[in-house]
């Protein structure tokens, strides 16, 4: 677990370095405007994008952490080049098979989650579908796109992981659930998890005695989203250089 948590730190401050970078400069970016941004709350960056890896095996950890690495020494932006995708501001440069299949079973488990916590989760970006525009960050849209930034050998080293989970009945949505309240240390999540077949009832003690579940899903869906708010990535004039990092 320790070899993990810094393999986890190690990307999650390479990671911080590529998302603050993000329109950093433009015309578009927030700060610039004088918009609040996710900029702002690095802790919490920290905290959703820690509750993703740990999900993750150390062999796919490394093996990301390389993607990283690599992209840096190219003076490449894994971020932006999500951002850029989600945006449709540049084609797809990664079709690996081994997307589709991570993805179909994200989503799938993703949906099985939200079935399970339908009052909690009524808050969360739709699943799939969705235009550029206000609806256009779904799940899966997001989900392909962060995929797409990923090496051959990370995405087989994920889909060895998602392979491995369901073996053992385990679902993905779950474990990062599961692990993001308990680090926000909500400890009703786990008596509401017991007690599922009372939906009505447990959902109605789980938002009684704390709020800030609510906080919780709302900024989960906002560090994932691609848009600072009403700040959306707009640079296609400058698609030449947009994947680059920052001198």
């Amino acid at each position: 677990m320790e070899e993990k948590s810094k393999i986890i730190d190690k990307i999650i401050r390479a990671e911080w370095q590529m998302f603050i970078s993000v329109n950093q400069g433009t015309e578009a970016d927030p700060i610039k405007n004088e918009h609040p941004t996710c900029r702002d709350f690095p802790d919490e960056f920290r905290t959703h994008r820690e509750s993703k890896l740990f999900a993750w095996s150390c062999h796919t950890l490394k093996s990301y952490l390389n993607d990283i690495e690599t992209a840096r020494e190219k003076g490449e932006n894994l971020m932006t080049y999500k951002y850029a995708r989600m945006d449709k501001l540049i084609p797809c440069e990664n079709q690996i098979p081994f997307i589709d299949a991570i993805a179909s079973t994200l989503l799938k488990w993703q949906k099985e989650f939200i079935d399970r916590y339908p009052g909690i989760m009524s808050g969360a970006r739709a699943l799939s579908g969705g235009q550029p525009g206000i609806d256009w960050p779904s799940f899966e849209n997001y989900l392909r796109c962060e995929l797409e930034s990923y090496s051959e050998r990370t995405l087989e080293s994920l889909s060895n992981d998602v392979n491995a989970l369901k073996e053992k009945g385990k679902n993905m949505s779950d474990e990062i659930y599961t692990y993001l309240v308990k680090k926000k240390d909500i400890s009703p999540w786990k008596r509401l998890r017991q007690k599922r077949a009372g939906y009505a009832e447990n959902l109605h003690f789980f938002l009684s005695v704390s709020e800030a579940v609510k906080a919780l899903f709302s900024w989960l869906l906002l560090i994932n989203s691609s848009y600072y708010f009403s700040c959306s990535i707009n640079i296609s004039g400058q698609i030449s250089a947009y994947r680059r990092l920052p001198p």
